[in-house]
């Protein structure tokens, strides 16, 4: 209620974001932004592998995402501004879930400080093969995650090559990661936006 009353930008909030709770754009990578994720350094863990980003290259970086035009863009979908203070650009591999007690994707809502948190994902390469995260509406996402409905209500697979700029409400939307077949890695960039009182990171 507070984070309405004192960042809520526009009044006007998408329809379509409201019963959906995610969207996607249209985004270009520019030849600079292409150079930096080609020289980021690959660091392996468990699962996936993280690439990291010269730390003099961050704001730049940033920046050739968000663009004046992506940022007016949200802002017009979900009517807020945000402060943008998390990313990753990570792979995710195949895993033997026989191997392993638990399954480390399992589908979720994310439990945030911020009601209105908003996750942005740029698939670089992924595809069907490469265990897309599968984010379901809003509408359906509660009698899902309560296993009222089947697997075939509406969702979206995050794939693509770098044209969309995909974005949810994890608090709103069920979502989950799926497995990458053998050889078939995905490769994404991710960022956590919290509402603010205007653009920043």
């Amino acid at each position: 209620m507070l984070e309405r009353l004192f960042f809520l930008k526009h009044s006007k909030i998408s329809p379509d974001y409201q019963y959906k709770g995610n969207f996607s754009i249209p985004f270009f990578i520019t030849p600079k932004l292409d150079v930096t994720i080609d020289n980021a350094e690959d660091y392996e863990i468990q699962f996936t592998s993280k690439m990291l980003i010269k730390k003099d290259n961050i704001h730049s970086f940033i920046e050739e995402i968000f663009s004046k035009s992506i940022r007016s863009q949200i802002s017009g979908i979900t009517g807020y501004e945000y402060s943008i203070d998390y990313f990753k650009i990570y792979r995710s591999f195949f895993i033997d879930y026989d191997k392993l007690p638990f399954n480390p994707r399992e589908p979720h809502f994310d439990k945030c400080f911020s009601q209105n948190m908003l996750k942005i994902f740029l698939p670089l390469n992924v595809n069907v093969d490469s265990g897309p995260l599968k984010v379901y509406n809003r509408s359906v996402s509660s009698e899902i995650s309560n296993k009222k409905i089947s697997d075939s209500q509406e969702y979206i697979l995050i794939t693509g090559n770098g044209e969309r700029l995909y974005g949810m409400n994890p608090n709103l939307c069920w979502h989950g990661a799926g497995n990458p077949k053998k050889g078939s890695p995905s490769l994404q960039m991710f960022f956590q936006l919290n509402p603010a009182s205007s653009w920043r990171y």
